[in-house]
């Protein structure tokens, strides 16, 4: 939706497109495309965010989503082809179309890079690739340190996400009340309600729960302002904050300007969780400036002192406006110079 809006508000005309199930999440429609020569019309071909160029997400989600529905029958296979796909297209387009990456994170794919063969296409994407924008700071680090000669066109940016434009404004509340909502951390259910208790306890603030990663938000609702997603959007803009183990949860708040406590946890901070680890959830919010607004959970439990530290920072959002400002004049910059970087390397500004 964030791509469909920022190539509409800046007359560009796009088409989407997806390569594997879904041609359409709610009423935002898809061409699903299954080969290159689907896209030789095209003078400019976009990789629009997530971890679509990244072989960690190749090799695990892509082809073990593609065995079973297409002809290949196996994981090795389902990876050929998306090399083929994501990382070598260029091979099999004109010379002059222009390729780009918007928004990608890279980390975690370190393992993958260790096979010659899927290194070598990886370096074919660096250089055929026309401009690289990565969403987080460990992406980029990692690209240059690995690449430090083939990166001459990979830039620092920000998640895209940033780019939607909800039109959903703040009213004034008349009872206090923040949202939660988990679902990556491997929280329990039984500590979550724990630590929301304490925290409606101590403050004095009640809390309203959304299931943020319940199917018909994921494939449906949310993707085209439905109604009930407007509902849910409203809630988290006149709460007086969010508490949430949910990367793009977060980032909607931030669209929203809603201070956002993050929680994640210690044991999942490994490559190990492949797109779902928490690493990137910390650097979203070092991007932003709140690394004192995310906590990490060291155990099965949240123990007394992780619940005061939590606790203290809801104080801080409560009795101080102006402390998560800070956090919004940061996204809104990522923001402005993300877009400001896509237009550019696209020949648009």
């Amino acid at each position: 939706m964030a791509g469909k809006q920022f190539f509409s508000s800046n007359n560009l005309g796009a088409d989407l497109c997806v390569t594997q199930h879904r041609t359409h999440i709610g009423k935002l429609k898809f061409k699903r495309v299954r080969s290159a020569c689907d896209l030789k019309k095209y003078d400019q071909i976009i990789y629009w965010g997530d971890f679509q160029n990244n072989p960690m997400w190749g090799g695990r989600d892509f082809a073990r989503r593609e065995i079973g529905n297409s002809d290949l029958n196996t994981v090795e296979e389902a990876f050929e082809y998306w090399k083929e796909f994501y990382l070598e297209l260029g091979k099999q387009l004109p010379e002059s179309t222009k390729i780009y990456s918007f928004g990608n994170c890279f980390l975690g794919m370190n393992q993958k890079l260790e096979d010659p063969g899927t290194k070598k296409s990886f370096e074919y994407f660096l250089q055929r690739t026309d401009g690289i924008v990565v969403r987080d700071t460990g992406s980029y680090q990692l690209i240059k340190s690995l690449f430090s000669e083939l990166s001459q066109r990979v830039y620092q940016g920000y998640d895209v996400s940033s780019l939607l434009q909800t039109n959903t404004r703040p009213s004034k509340n008349k009872e206090p009340y923040f949202v939660w909502s988990f679902g990556r951390s491997d929280i329990s259910a039984d500590e979550a309600q724990r630590l929301v208790q304490n925290i409606e306890s101590k403050l004095g603030i009640k809390a309203i729960n959304i299931d943020w990663l319940k199917p018909e938000l994921l494939f449906g609702l949310r993707h085209f302002f439905h109604g009930a997603f407007k509902k849910i959007l409203n809630t988290i803009a006149n709460s007086s904050f969010v508490l949430t183990d949910i990367y793009h949860m977060t980032l909607n708040c931030y669209n929203l300007r809603t201070p956002v406590i993050g929680i994640y946890k210690e044991s999942r901070d490994t490559v190990q969780f492949g797109t779902l680890n928490d690493e990137k959830k910390k650097m979203l919010f070092e991007m932003v400036d709140g690394a004192d607004f995310i906590f990490r959970i060291h155990g099965d439990e949240i123990t007394a002192a992780e619940t005061e530290s939590i606790c203290k920072c809801a104080k801080n959002i409560l009795e101080r406006p102006d402390f998560p400002a800070r956090l919004f004049q940061a996204h809104k910059n990522r923001t402005n110079e993300l877009e400001n970087l896509i237009l550019e390397l696209m020949g648009f500004k």
